[in-house]
């Protein structure tokens, strides 16, 4: 479905945040830093859930920042572009991810469409995909309930990660991105929500509609939701937005081919 909202509608649609509380447990987060297998370092928050049942899973979300959360200033920064609304919007207990980048996650520049993927990725990918796989092992995560996110730069690194490991995910939601279309085929069991404004100077509105087009195609379950009259700051609004959250976590991963 191709839907068209009105911005000054879009803005309505669930904007009451958690507590302070809620707030403060994510910027003081566990400052993690993972140290990948080329030596690299990746830094990171993570939230866990508040009380960890013995024997229970959780969701994984893996929330990819843009590009005003690469300055390094690490708790000042963090939540950048849509994770702080994200996080203090949900009610489900889960593990919330956010990896922090020095350099494009995508390792694309967004300016300019159409976006090809690169043959290998980038050292920041690398980093997140070894990261991730950790935190599977390491942690009581549901390996049927993993989920990214993801704004701007964070969207195309959204689409880059979904495209590096099509057998991990559910579901993803992409805000203000695009990305390579040619890579649908191969993520069309992957459920996902599309978002851009359709006055964007900065990143082209085309990179979305051409992965929409592009997965539908492919007989892919997503949606692409067009904020009218916005430009490209769409991520209070979106993850803000309390039914799709409750979308998100409703999704659970399906084998490729189903």
């Amino acid at each position: 479905m191709r839907t068209i909202t009105c911005f000054f509608l879009g803005l309505s649609l669930g904007l009451s945040f958690a507590n302070a509380a809620d707030f403060n447990r994510l910027r003081e987060a566990d400052d993690g830093s993972f140290k990948a297998s080329d030596g690299s370092t990746l830094l990171y928050a993570l939230a866990e859930p508040q009380t960890v049942e013995p024997g229970k899973q959780y969701p994984l979300v893996i929330f990819l920042h843009g590009a005003g959360g690469m300055s390094g200033k690490r708790k000042t920064d963090r939540g950048k572009d849509g994770g702080d609304q994200f996080f203090q919007t949900m009610t489900e207990e889960c593990y919330f991810f956010m990896p922090q980048a020095s350099a494009v996650w995508s390792g694309i520049g967004w300016g300019k469409t159409p976006y090809k993927m690169r043959e290998e990725p980038s050292k920041q990918m690398r980093q997140v995909i070894e990261c991730i796989d950790w935190l599977l092992k390491e942690k009581t995560v549901d390996p049927d309930r993993v989920y990214v996110a993801g704004a701007s730069m964070g969207s195309m690194g959204m689409w880059e990660l979904v495209c590096r490991r099509p057998e991990l995910f559910a579901a993803g939601i992409a805000c203000c991105g695009g990305f390579d279309a040619d890579q649908a085929q191969k993520i069309a069991h992957i459920k996902f929500r599309i978002f851009h404004g359709d006055k964007d100077p900065w990143v082209p509105i085309d990179g979305s509609q051409v992965m929409y087009d592009a997965l539908k195609k492919a007989g892919a379950d997503v949606e692409f939701n067009i904020y009218e009259g916005a430009d490209h700051f769409i991520w209070q609004p979106t993850f803000t937005n309390k039914e799709l959250l409750a979308w998100l976590f409703e999704q659970k991963r399906r084998a490729r081919g189903k």
